[in-house]
Formats: structure tokens, sequence, C-alpha cells
């Protein structure tokens, strides 16, 4: 299909690409990638396992009967693989610690990873076929976020839920090999369910977002298969996905640039679990703070520029629980300036949101509108004790070069994520499967370490590929 054929059907053109027999083959730095994107998200999902929203989507399933062979990231429950998708996509976003990608302006992994761990656990394809399949749901998640453009997040929608919904669809269907005419209507299917609202940033709902996305795109793509059916060119047409869901849609094509590298080349992981968009601000801070030797009690004032459509996003002024200081840029500078480790998820109590010292150092920050050419970029500037001011302007959602020193920051965050739970050895295998299980190996050589290794059935004619 020739590039002018796919600006005017993307949808139709996307489900070729993910249908296409000879698939595009991933770089072997697109791999990497994908095994790194896989390493971050056992890691956060694992520690956010007895997450209480987690307790709750597993018990209101095993009272409905829902229990089932598909297994959960750190837990010893198995559910049905709808539910499964639900619990494990929920527990990955939950610390709110997990990848983002610029592209589609999101949190890819959680919501196409989990999709593809339920088909995983009764199918078990190999290594190479669950890398191509989340790769290739990240390529359509980044390809839809550019077509979506700012509109549709800064109108409210939260883009893990709504695109992600369609990425894991994606994802799904190439890992089930679906035709591209049942792959469209997967994404038929996914489009209309898709949901998420920024207003529940700081709340439950936020990770069920990612949770329901996994959930549904997995759903579509079975029901795709079985017949359901569904309107085609969802993403172009009248009254369809971006026509509704975004007042600047403009199509675009998939793999537009061959030899391009991979969205998920472009993945950012995360080393403060909170909000991508104060990470640049922590950043800063502790710089200025390293670099001229004040203390908390030496600043007078801070103020910070961030971009203006994100003041609704992560300036709550007054955070009352744990889950609000993530979403509390403010709160969040005053944490890092006091030496907190933000990236250690269990500092995020409702009473980290009221302490004294931390509220009275927050009180002297202020937040700015200001325009940079990246909304992931963010101006500090401290005046501190003699009248002394300094500045700092960063940017880090960059994807990293070196994928070497990203992987050994990785492993870091993996085994503090993952040994208190699973212990050492444990988490050492399951790392060891991530990073460098041959392709060719079954995926189960992953998920044994990651869900456990009790006997499920051979259920693989239910999984019939096509």
């Amino acid at each position: 299909m020739d590039g002018a054929t796919g600006m005017q059907f993307p949808t139709r053109q996307i489900a070729a690409w993910i249908g296409a027999v000879e698939a595009e083959p991933l770089s072997p730095r697109a791999q990497k990638c994908a095994r790194h994107a896989l390493l971050d998200w056992a890691g956060v999902t694992i520690a956010a396992a007895d997450d209480p929203l987690v307790d709750r989507l597993v018990k209101i399933a095993i009272e409905d009967d829902e229990t089932g062979n598909a297994g959960l990231a750190g837990r010893d429950e198995r559910l049905t693989p709808t539910f499964a998708a639900l619990a494990n996509g929920a527990a990955s976003h939950a610390l709110d610690y997990d990848d983002i990608n610029t592209r589609m302006r999101g949190h890819p992994t959680v919501a196409i990873v989990p999709a593809l761990l339920a088909i995983s656990n009764t199918h078990n394809p190999c290594v190479g076929d669950l890398l191509d399949a989340l790769a290739a749901g990240v390529e359509v998640a980044c390809v839809v976020g550019e077509m979506m453009g700012h509109t549709h997040y800064n109108n409210g929608f939260h883009n893990t839920g709504t695109i992600g919904t369609i990425a894991a669809a994606a994802g799904a269907a190439r890992l089930m090999r679906l035709s591209p005419d049942r792959t469209e209507t997967a994404l038929g299917l996914a489009a209309t369910q898709a949901a998420g609202l920024k207003a529940m940033f700081g709340s439950m709902a936020k990770p069920l977002h990612a949770g329901k996305a996994a959930m549904n795109g997995l759903l579509s793509a079975r029901w795709a298969r079985s017949g359901v059916t569904a309107t085609n060119g969802v993403l172009e047409c009248d009254q369809g996905f971006g026509q509704v869901l975004s007042g600047g849609f403009s199509p675009k094509t998939i793999r537009g640039e061959p030899g391009a590298p991979f969205g998920i080349e472009q993945n950012i992981f995360k080393f403060h679990a909170a909000c991508y968009y104060v990470h640049s601000a922590l950043e800063a801070a502790s710089d200025l703070a390293r670099e001229h030797g004040f203390k908390p009690d030496d600043v007078e004032a801070i103020e910070v520029g961030l971009m203006p459509e994100l003041h609704k996003v992560c300036d709550i002024l007054e955070p009352r629980t744990g889950l609000e200081v993530k979403f509390s840029i403010r709160h969040m500078v005053a944490l890092r300036l006091f030496g907190r480790e933000t990236g250690d998820p269990s500092i995020y109590t409702d009473d980290v949101a009221i302490e004294r010292d931390l509220v009275a150092l927050r009180s002297r920050i202020q937040v700015v509108p200001e325009d940079f050419d990246s909304r992931t970029t963010t101006r500090v500037s401290v005046t501190h004790s003699g009248n002394q001011t300094h500045a700092r302007s960063l940017d880090v959602g960059v994807p990293a070069d070196d994928l070497d020193r990203q992987e050994e920051r990785l492993v870091a965050k993996f085994n503090a994520l993952t040994e208190p739970r699973l212990g050492r050895e444990r988490a050492q295998n399951l790392r060891q499967a991530m990073l460098s299980s041959p392709e060719n190996a079954p995926a189960s050589t992953l998920t044994d370490h990651l869900f456990g290794s009790e006997h499920m059935p051979d259920l693989r004619e239910f999984w019939v590929l096509g």
C-alpha cells in the first residue's frame, strides 16, 4: 500500500502493516529496547502486585468466578485471560513508574504487555514473537498519538486509556496473526471502547485506565477473530475516533520512512515514581542544590516554569494523598530538595502529603506558565540565602543514546523493585530471562519466573491463530 493511500485510509494501512505475512523485522536496537520495556514493565508491576486497587480487582474477579489459567505478576492467583489483563495492566500503572513515549503522549507498555501475556499464558508463542508484537503495538500507539495531536490530551483525554486501547488491540492482533481485515475490525472494536479522563489523575481510576486498555484491546482482537464486526476506517471516518476525540486529527502513514527508528526505540523510562511532567523539575532542582550547596532551610523562593497546558496535569496545589503527591510538582520538588528518594514507591504515603517541613517548603514554590519547544522541558529558579538566584532549564524527555547505560539503570531499578517480593534468586532469573532468552525460546521461559511455573493445560486450540 503506497503512502498516499495510507494517508487517505490510515486505519486500513495500519491494519495491513500489522497483518503483513512478511512483517518488517525489528532492528537489533529495537529488539533491545523491547526487552528493556518488558523488563521495566515486570519490575513496576511486581512492585505493585499488592496495591489496594489490584487487591480489589482480583477479589472481585474471584467472587465472579473469573478464575482461570492466566497468571498475575508477583501474585499466586490465576484468572481468566481477560481479567488477568485488567489486573496486570492496573498494577503496572499503579506506581506511575512505567515508561512513556512522547509521540504517543502516554504510557504504551502498560496497555500492551498485559494483553500479550494473557495470550502467552495459553498459546505460549516464542520470545521473538512477543517482542515483535510489543513493538508493533508501540508503533501503532506512536502513529495514532501523532494523528490525534496535542488537542486530544489537552481536552482532557488520558492517552494511555484511549490510544492505549487501540495499541493493545494492535499488539494482540499481531501476536494472534489476524488477517488485515480482522485486524481492522479489531482496531474499530478497540476504538469504540477507548476511554480515560485526566480528571482521574491522583486516584485509583488512573491506573485502571491502563488495565481497561489492556483488557479491551485483548477482547477486541478476540472478538474480531470470532467474527464480530465493526465499522471500517475508525480512525478517519465520519464520527470516528479522530473526528470525535480530537479537533486536530491529521492522518499519517505508519512506518512512512523505511529504515527509520521504531517507536519502541523512543520509549523513555522513569527513575522517579511520579508523573513524568515533574521529572525535569526534580532533576533541575537537584542539580542546582548540588552545584550551589543550599539546603531547604536556605530557600527563600522557587519559581518553576511549566508549559501552560500541563498545570492541570501536575500542579495539584494541596495534595491530600500519596497518589496526589505524584501530581503535585511543588510537593515533588520539596521532596527532592529534602533528599527523599523519589524513586522509592514506598515514600508516597498520605502522611507525606501533610508533612510540615515539606508543606512549608512547598508554600515557597510558585509555578508559572512558560512556553518551551518540548512539553517535558521545565525551568527551575531558586533564590536562597543572601538573595542569590540560580536557574536551570532541563528536558529529560529524550530517549537514551547509550542503551548499555540505560540497561544498567533499569537493572538497578528492577532489582530494587522486585527482590523484596520475589527474593534475589527468582528476581535474577526473571531479569536474565527477559534480557537474554533466545528469540526462538518459548515465552514460558519468561512467564514461569513472572507468574510461577504451575502446570497449565494445553489450550492452543482455543487460541488458534489466523
